[in-house]
């Protein structure tokens, strides 16, 4: 998932707050630039397009794609980049709705390369309960603790995340609702269509 990836190449920042949002942008890209996907040229490029077209980077309130065009100056690698602002960041003094707390930075040089991360993305944005987690993380165990491929077995969460499992779990929705509609749900379905079929591909349980 998009999460692992981004803390595995190192791609992420948390902040407290931001100068302003010429400042946050910058930041934002910040671990871009530290992993050597862009120079600060392309905070700057970002910026310039902002002050020209308007805050066009806060897609939904609360949430920011700094980006902008492939193959913009300051671009060497296709790539993702995360950060979280405690504070809020205002981009329009007359629109609450443009205020921003999670940035994910985007950089194309590679067409292929970014409909795949476009695509990733999506799958976060598309996701209400995960963009209301991510308000809460500070620290890259967190966002670990929200790819479910870094950590497919629940139980682990609780032994290498307690405090986080603690602070954001719903004691009316255990880990036994939890089995119930996940692996436990999974199993009973392939096996309903096992007997349907009447036979097995050996593939059904993977």
């Amino acid at each position: 998932m998009l999460l692992k990836e981004i803390v595995t190449e190192k791609r992420f920042a948390f902040f407290e707050r931001a100068e302003s949002w010429q400042d946050a942008i910058e930041k934002s890209c910040l671990p871009l630039v530290s992993t050597g996907c862009a120079t600060p040229e392309y905070a700057q490029r970002i910026i310039e397009c902002v002050q020209e077209f308007g805050p066009y980077i806060v897609i939904v309130p609360g949430l920011a794609i700094p980006h902008s065009t492939k193959g913009a100056p300051g671009v060497s690698r296709t790539a993702i980049a995360f950060a979280k602002f405690e504070q809020p960041v205002r981009f329009d003094e007359a629109d609450r709705e443009k205020d921003a707390s999670l940035f994910f930075a985007l950089a194309a040089v590679d067409e292929d390369e970014h409909v795949k991360n476009m695509r990733q993305l999506f799958k976060i944005l598309s996701d209400e309960k995960l963009l209301e987690q991510l308000t809460h993380v500070k620290s890259e165990k967190d966002l670990l603790a929200l790819d479910p491929q870094f950590l497919p077995n629940t139980y682990l969460k609780y032994y290498l995340y307690p405090d986080y499992v603690v602070e954001h779990s719903d004691p009316n929705h255990t880990r036994a609702d939890e089995v119930i509609e996940g692996r436990e749900k999974e199993v009973f379905g392939a096996a309903r269509e096992i007997i349907r079929k009447g036979t097995a591909t050996g593939g059904e349980f993977t």
